[in-house]
């Protein structure tokens, strides 16, 4: 099955036929939404949905390879699912896409998952990113990027021809060698964790790349030398003065839904900064649809109530909400079918 609406706007229902949906049959589920024009894909189709939001229910389990692929009016995607992966491919040719929301987390920024995106400006992925495999900003727009993931392939961020600074924070522990390759633009790079091999870049003539005040010899050498053989090679300045970088804060998940009818009352989000409150936070929840598509509605050893996996974000110590982060602690809760 697939969607068969003409709605540009879409809110995916957690339940179809008193089904829970947590998932969709197959890559091509939104096949009337792609666009091929100025794409090197043939095809005769003269018409499609314009879908410009998706809104995926924290029921949802799983994202196929190439779910969105060539949407290319698609302009906002959220979902509320704590899911393991984007999905490789998963955005490849929205080149509208402007605002990307994994509300309750994600692990896996996934191969070419983001490739061609060249209108990037919103993205939040949560804080248990642990990988972005290669390719995943393959020809993006990104401009600025904060790298807060445990591993980064190869070629992520390949050909980011606006890319002008990369920041990896101390959670990062590999760094592929080749990871930005063909970055014209790309003159700040900010180290916060330990290099340990040779990385290898293009970037833009003057480069300066921010280390560690206490970072030994080692590190400010391969700092000095990351640079792949050019005609023109980039002068390099190493420094170790401290570089502004901030992690994006949790989108207003209403702000980015101007024209979608939402529940205020299930919508609020925790902060992720410590702020003085004397009402709990609400769990994240998606808003109400306003219209129910036709989806693929996966009902085997589907128990009824299934919620997924919640990872922890914030918590209430005599009436100030603080971050787990900020306590050092971490926290995953699995809600299954027997919860009511």
């Amino acid at each position: 099955s697939a969607y068969t609406g003409t709605d540009i706007d879409v809110v995916v229902p957690r339940e179809s036929d008193g089904v829970t949906v947590v998932g969709f049959d197959g890559w091509n589920v939104f096949a009337s939404c792609q666009d091929y024009t100025n794409t090197e894909t043939a095809s005769n189709q003269t018409d499609w949905v314009h879908l410009r939001t998706l809104v995926l229910p924290e029921t949802i389990r799983e994202l196929p390879d190439g779910l969105l692929s060539y949407c290319q009016q698609l302009e906002t995607f959220l979902c509320y699912a704590p899911v393991e992966s984007t999905g490789k491919s998963t955005f490849a040719l929205c080149r509208s896409l402007k605002n990307t929301a994994f509300l309750n987390g994600v692990h896996v920024i996934d191969s070419y998952a983001f490739d061609s995106t060249g209108s990037l400006e919103n993205l939040w992925f949560g804080e248990h990113v642990q990988k972005i495999a290669s390719n995943a900003f393959n020809f993006s727009g990104l401009t600025t990027f904060t790298v807060d993931a445990d591993e980064i392939e190869t070629g992520a961020f390949t050909g980011c021809k606006n890319l002008t600074s990369l920041h990896f924070t101390k959670k990062v522990k590999t760094i592929g060698e080749t990871f930005a390759m063909e970055c014209d633009s790309h003159n700040a790079l900010c180290f916060d964790c330990n290099l340990t091999q040779s990385l290898l870049l293009n970037a833009a003539p003057q480069l300066t790349v921010r280390v560690a005040a206490d970072a030994d010899e080692d590190i400010r050498s391969l700092a000095q030398n990351c640079m792949s053989w050019s005609e023109k090679p980039s002068e390099i300045t190493v420094t170790s003065e401290k570089y502004m970088h901030a992690l994006p804060e949790r989108p207003d998940a209403l702000a980015l839904l101007p024209g979608l009818a939402a529940d205020q009352a299930i919508e609020t989000i925790p902060q992720t900064e410590p702020k003085p409150t004397t009402v709990p936070a609400e769990p994240t929840a998606a808003p109400a649809p306003q219209d129910t598509p036709v989806f693929a509605a996966q009902s085997a050893a589907v128990s009824k109530g299934y919620l997924g996996a919640w990872y922890g974000v914030s918590m209430e110590l005599e009436g100030t909400l603080y971050a787990l982060s900020d306590l050092g602690l971490d926290a995953m809760l699995t809600m299954n079918g027997d919860v009511d």
